[in-house]
């Protein structure tokens, strides 16, 4: 007797990381449970957690972090396809004779190219469906002509068209994404769409009331990617504001010139919950920030994070969805990210405005939902469960 479809769910990270990305996955795989049996395929980074669930299979990475950092050299010279391409391989040699034709794979990427290069391997050997999911574009490709740093690297455009040849359905998280890679491959344009992300499970909203100084409060990863030193550099010399900064901090140089200033505190990575606990109590705007071009493509999670508690936004974002949505939703105010542009935004801060966005946020908070956002994703992949399997 033929066993019911499956949905294979390829990501990079899964429990028990708590990054914002891992928070989405979830959410997805419980709207995709809808629909299927959803398998999990991740790799096993060397921890010690062991899934009592028979769905989550955990795949060896393997590779001490010297052979890390080669794997990773070999992705930006053109050795390997991905960092994961070795660990792809390994998954591949396991899942190809559990994945049957009338299955469903859905490959995630937050930069990687590992899930992809699995996805299209299992496609070759079984016919089964293949979605694509980018949270964010594909390290070493181009977005609008422009590339993520100015490290020499191969670039990735021509492997990534290969790859989306075989994908049955592409989802972007921003529309600027999906624009970017309709014009690097046409024939996307008849089966890809843009389907944002959102919050995954509903928090209390923020108890704080407007005063100054004004709390500005970060809560993520810090790396050169977000660049929250510029505005940083603002808030150490303006009276009216203070920063609260949640995340990896000691790991991140630029920002540690301000850990004795007076108007930063720093607390270290915590779970969602007891960040959440923080900011509803002690903070008056969320911040969000990418520092490059490059980076409109990109929807960052935390902005439905900080729509979820209902706590006006300001973002140094560059053009995109993200900043669109900002401004032209009455959320908050996003400026570029640079000292003047943020020094000049920051004053447009005021009891009333900031009354302003709480109150449109708190209106269209529940349309924030990833189970709103994402039913367009999951009315897709119905439809494409429901279509008959190619001989």
């Amino acid at each position: 007797m033929a066993r019911p479809t499956r949905i294979w769910f390829l990501t990079r990270s899964w429990w028990p990381s708590q990054t914002g990305g891992v928070l989405v996955r979830d959410a997805q795989v419980q709207a995709l449970k809808k629909l299927a049996d959803v398998h999990i395929v991740t790799p096993d980074y060397g921890g010690p957690i062991r899934d009592k669930d028979a769905t989550v299979h955990r795949i060896p990475y393997l590779p001490s972090r010297f052979s890390q950092r080669l794997y990773g050299v070999g992705e930006r010279l053109g050795v390997i396809p991905d960092y994961l391409s070795p660990w792809a391989r390994r998954a591949f040699s396991y899942l190809k004779d559990k994945v049957q034709a009338g299955d469903l794979v859905f490959a995630t990427t937050g930069g990687e190219i590992g899930c992809f290069q699995l996805g299209v391997m299992l496609k070759q050997a079984t016919s089964c469906r293949l979605v694509f999911n980018y949270h964010d574009p594909v390290t070493y490709t181009s977005v609008n002509g422009l590339v993520i740093d100015d490290r020499i690297h191969i670039r990735r455009d021509t492997l990534e068209s290969q790859y989306l040849k075989y994908a049955d359905w592409v989802f972007t998280s921003s529309k600027t994404q999906l624009a970017a890679l309709i014009q690097k491959n046409p024939l996307l344009v008849s089966k890809s769409e843009c389907a944002y992300f959102g919050w995954a499970a509903p928090v209390e909203p923020l108890a704080t009331q407007f005063a100054e100084p004004i709390t500005l409060a970060f809560a993520g990863t810090l790396t050169r990617i977000q660049g929250i030193e510029h505005c940083a550099e603002v808030v150490a010399r303006n009276p009216r504001f203070r920063m609260l900064i949640i995340g990896n901090w000691r790991q991140y140089t630029p920002i540690q010139a301000f850990a004795d200033h007076p108007h930063f505190s720093f607390h270290d990575s915590m779970s969602y919950e007891k960040c959440h606990a923080i900011l509803k109590t002690q903070a008056h705007l969320g911040f969000v920030s990418l520092d490059g071009e490059y980076f409109g493509a990109c929807f960052p999670s935390k902005i439905f994070e900080y729509i979820n508690l209902g706590l006006p936004i300001f973002g140094a974002l560059p053009e995109g969805d993200a900043k669109e949505v900002i401004n032209s939703r009455g959320y908050g105010i996003a400026t570029k990210n640079d000292v003047k542009s943020i020094e000049q935004a920051l004053e447009g801060w005021s009891s009333l405005f900031w009354e302003q966005c709480k109150n449109k946020i708190a209106e269209e908070r529940e349309s924030w939902s990833l189970v709103e956002r994402q039913s367009s994703m999951v009315a897709r992949v119905r439809e494409l469960l429901s279509q008959k399997v190619q001989s």
